[in-house]
C-alpha cells in the first residue's frame, strides 16, 4: 500500500508532492555512509531541519514512530488468561503479568521481604 495515499488525511500536501519530497529525502541519505544513517523513525526525526526541509516526511515519520510493531503482548495475555480462569482477580492479574513478562528477572528475596512487611 502507498503510505502517502493512506495517510493523505494527516498530511497537508498533495500525494505527488509528498512522493517527490520522499524521493529527495532518500537521495539525501544515499550520499551518507550507511553507518551514519538513522536506523529508526525517531532517530531520523532528530536530524536538524527535517521539519523545515521535509515537512511531510517528518509527519510520516512521527506517525511511524508511534505505530506498534506487533501485538504479541495482547496475544500472550489472552492465552495466559485461559489457563487462569478460576483464580481470584489479584492473583490472576499477578500471574498473568509474570507469564507475559517472563524475560524479567525476579529477585525472590525482595518479594519475600515485601510480603513479610504486609499486614494480613
Amino acid at each position: 500500500m502507498d503510505m502517502a495515499s493512506f495517510y493523505s488525511s494527516d498530511i497537508d500536501s498533495d500525494v505527488d508532492i509528498v512522493k517527490g519530497e520522499f524521493e529527495l529525502w532518500k537521495k539525501k541519505w544515499q550520499k551518507v555512509e550507511p553507518n551514519q544513517r538513522p536506523k529508526t523513525a525517531v532517530e531520523a526525526l532528530n536530524e536538524p531541519d527535517i521539519k523545515l526541509l521535509f515537512p511531510n516526511v517528518s509527519k510520516l515519520l512521527n506517525i511511524f514512530g508511534v505505530l506498534p510493531v506487533t501485538t504479541t503482548t495482547s496475544e500472550k495475555s489472552f492465552s495466559t488468561s485461559r489457563r487462569t480462569k478460576t483464580m481470584g482477580e489479584d492473583r490472576l492479574t499477578g500471574l498473568s503479568m509474570m507469564s507475559i513478562h517472563r524475560s524479567r528477572d525476579i529477585d525472590v528475596a525482595v518479594i519475600i521481604d515485601r510480603l513479610a512487611g504486609q499486614k494480613i
